[in-house]
């Protein structure tokens, strides 16, 4: 999986950002341009990888425990291993993938965890910087408003892709017969020239340039999208027609379109006069919860699934649950301070959460006077962030999304070194304050019955749930004075700086770069969290003594 890069982000202003009603910008390039041209992840030669397997074992192991993995590993790949890389060799000739998009994909769909605090991550956007504009209405009718019209422009081709810009020609390099093109990543000659090129081309003309298209396959599945549980193994399932997000309020849950029936964008006048009419409901967790299924294990979820669908109105409402664009919770609880504030956009009390969807909207309520506040920060605006599941992909796209939409867009360090402020596109901060006006439907309101069994498993759920977020502790760091952007910018110079210099030492005192540049990056975390380098060895067997020697003490005591 790869991360989103601060330099793909950059790129991404350069090109022609056009906003419209119904689209968030758009791009010469079209968004899955060079999917069809990507080069596949190498499958590694297995005698490769069993030699690095025996490299990390070393620190791990004694010397007698080694020579024993050693002969297992020769074994192993003289006889069944051979066969093995030989089916894996041949079974992804016949499609155009990575060979470890499936088993990344089955590590995630059999899992049997419950995905709140062992799955899914989540994301706090800052607050709009009109505070008209944050209390839990308005802040939920524009991040929806929009979401749609990021959702429009990613499916209809208009969303910028993802790139990473080298500046410099051929991959990188720099030289040869096409150093001319050295700058000129993201231009608009860039742009024409990979435009006109045939979609099973097009990474080599943006490769000339230096520049690396990224795989953006994950994306299919940020919208429209579910996990459903199955006994042993999950699936996801993708709903490629639906108009409507799923709305949680309490145990309640609404369904309401953003888009219309020709598939525009419905105002966020409109979305907001819903929102406030849920709003206006009396909170209600007389209901049994149903959400909380999704927060147990997922063999027990699986159960209480196929007992609740025997009733015609639940296996509706399900459906219309999971083929939802995306889910929405009002939130009722108010929090007191930042790690409150964190533990409910991750976790919260579950009952108000659906943690299957690809991504759930989390919206806080106002504090009820500024005054009774006892966090400064938090007394003016509905807070709102992001709890996404896992499966479907990593934080590539989620995090596109997040940038895209997100009231603030926090600015990389790149980006502000090269003043690239003013270029920063924000939607919805952008937005003016939104007016309540009649929705074309109006919001309509799910039901469910519930049986005994299904109410025994639920009560079993939320005890389950209760008893796993008591154990866990959360705590806050925070560094007064500064802001993100400086620390960022001071501790990745000077983690740069340590590279240069080390790996000068490396190459003298014969260690290979991998070993210098992890010392490095754990150095340079040391500095930008505590303020100091950790004097941390370069070689890997000795920053695996510690474990090593706990791993024993563990063993021969019986700890685990």
């Amino acid at each position: 999986m790869r991360a989103f890069s601060k330099d793909v982000f950059v790129c991404a202003l350069g090109q022609g950002i056009i906003a419209s009603k119904e689209y968030l910008q758009s791009t010469k390039i079209p968004t899955f341009h060079f999917q069809d041209s990507l080069p596949r992840l190498p499958i590694p030669e297995l005698k490769d990888t069993s030699n690095r397997f025996l490299e990390s074992a070393k620190p791990l192991v004694t010397p007698q425990e080694l020579n024993v993995t050693q002969k297992l590993l020769n074994e192993f790949v003289g006889g069944k291993g051979k066969q093995l890389q030989e089916a894996i060799v041949a079974r992804e000739k016949k499609r155009y993938s990575s060979f470890i998009t499936e088993p990344w994909f089955d590590m995630y769909l059999e899992n049997r965890s419950p995905l709140p605090l062992n799955i899914n991550p989540q994301l706090t956007l800052l607050d709009d910087p009109l505070l008209d504009k944050n209390d839990q209405a308005s802040r939920a009718a524009l991040l929806t408003w929009s979401s749609a019209r990021f959702f429009r422009t990613l499916t209809e081709g208009h969303l910028i892709p993802d790139m990473f810009h080298t500046q410099k020609c051929l991959g990188g390099t720099g030289t040869g017969f096409f150093k001319f093109l050295n700058g000129k990543g993201g231009s608009s000659q860039f742009e024409t020239v990979c435009a006109m090129t045939p979609r099973n081309y097009a990474f080599y003309a943006a490769y000339i340039y230096g520049t690396y298209p990224l795989d953006m396959s994950q994306y299919q599945n940020l919208f429209q999208s579910t996990r459903v549980p199955m006994p042993g193994k999950d699936k996801l399932v993708k709903y490629e027609t639906s108009k409507h997000v799923v709305i949680q309020r309490g145990t309640e849950f609404w369904s309401l379109d953003i888009l219309d029936d020709n598939g525009n964008v419905i105002s966020a006048d409109q979305i907001l006069s819903a929102m406030q009419h849920i709003l206006s409901t009396p909170v209600k967790y007389d209901d049994p919860s149903v959400g909380i299924l999704t927060a147990t294990d997922r063999n027990e979820w699986a159960t209480a699934r196929s007992k609740l669908i025997e009733s015609s109105s639940n296996a509706e409402s399900l459906q219309t649950i999971d083929s939802a664009m995306f889910a929405i919770c009002l939130e009722d609880h108010i929090p007191t301070d930042y790690v409150d504030q964190q533990n409910s956009f991750l976790h919260g009390s579950a009952k108000n959460r659906w943690f299957d969807k690809s991504f759930q909207m989390i919206i806080q309520p106002k504090w009820p006077s500024r005054s009774s506040c006892p966090v400064d920060d938090l007394r003016s605006s509905g807070r709102a962030g992001i709890n996404f599941e896992h499966s479907w992909g990593d934080g590539v796209a989620v995090l596109r999304y997040f940038n895209e939409v997100k009231t603030h867009i926090e600015m990389s360090w790149v980006a502000y070194s090269l003043d690239l402020r003013q270029q920063i596109y924000d939607d919805s901060s952008k937005a003016p304050c939104p007016k309540p006006q009649t929705h074309p439907k109006g919001p309509r309101k799910l039901e469910f019955k519930i049986s005994n069994e299904v109410q025994a498993i639920i009560d079993k759920a939320e005890k389950d749930f209760n008893n796993t977020r008591s154990s866990v502790a959360t705590h806050l760091l925070e560094v007064p004075g500064h802001i993100r952007w400086f620390l960022r910018l001071g501790s990745e110079l000077v983690c740069r700086f340590h590279i240069i210099v080390h790996l000068a030492e490396g190459a003298g005192a014969g260690r290979n770069a991998s070993d210098v540049i992890s010392a490095c990056v754990l150095q340079g975390r040391s500095f930008h969290f505590m303020g100091k380098f950790s004097d941390w060895p370069s070689s890997s067997v000795i920053r695996l003594r510690p474990m090593r020697v706990q791993i024993n003490r563990r063993s021969s005591t019986g700890g685990s």
